[in-house]
């Protein structure tokens, strides 16, 4: 298992689409979008694409609370190399926008795949200055981010929890954000985070996985990638 963040990129617009520049360290395997989005009509994402090519819909969440917060994840296995443009369409985009992507390595070119997912939305009717969930690996060994929303008013107002990691934050008159666990896991994983106060938060985490190597693709992708450099 070898399955490791190579760079994160983190992006905020206050309307309209989103579009940003990815620059990874090394060759990724994988891409990952966590999207934020201030909407009361759920996704509208209308496409979503890393380097010209469409990401894959991995699972998203309408919340309840927070100004209708929707979160949804995107995957892309096998990325063009070298920096790429992340660009995001929506059908509404009138409001509040972030968007984190994580590039990933793995052994042998692996795709990354999606395990299972957490939306929580218990601490929306009464809030929690330590609100806690817990997201099941199934006894995989994964990598697990959050992407959450929290009433308070300023950055300062929320910290990650223990072998957590910050990777970006926004405060658009509440708090936006995309945290990730620093460690390979194959127990579940406690999800949230502190408040420097107690008030509504939500959240949808993730868990994926290194999938297995299919040796007769191997000259494929390579072939794919110096085509697309």
């Amino acid at each position: 298992m070898t399955l490791a963040v190579d760079s994160v990129a983190y992006n905020s617009v206050a309307s309209g689409n989103t579009s940003f520049t990815v620059t990874p360290v090394g060759t990724l395997d994988a891409v990952i979008a966590k999207v934020s989005m201030d909407s009361t009509s759920g996704n509208v994402i209308t496409a979503i694409t890393y380097g010209g090519v469409a990401m894959t819909f991995v699972d998203s969440f309408n919340a309840t609370a927070e100004a209708q917060t929707t979160f949804a994840d995107y995957i892309l296995n096998n990325p063009s190399s070298g920096a790429q443009t992340l660009a995001v369409t929506y059908s509404d985009t009138s409001n509040d926008r972030t968007v984190a992507a994580i590039g990933f390595t793995t052994a042998g070119g692996a795709d990354v795949e999606h395990v299972s997912t957490e939306k929580n939305n218990t601490y929306t009717t009464s809030g929690s200055s330590e609100p806690r969930g817990s997201i099941s690996l199934t006894g995989e060994t994964c990598y697990v981010s959050m992407s959450f929303v929290s009433g308070r008013s300023s950055t300062n107002g929320v910290t990650q929890l223990t072998n957590w990691k910050d990777r970006g934050e926004s405060d658009i008159g509440q708090i936006t954000g995309v945290y990730d666990y620093d460690i390979l896991s194959t127990t579940d994983v406690t999800t949230g985070l502190s408040q420097s106060n107690s008030d509504q938060v939500v959240w949808m985490a993730t868990a994926y996985k290194e999938g297995v190597v299919d040796s007769s693709i191997i000259p494929q992708i390579m072939h794919h990638r110096r085509q697309m450099q």
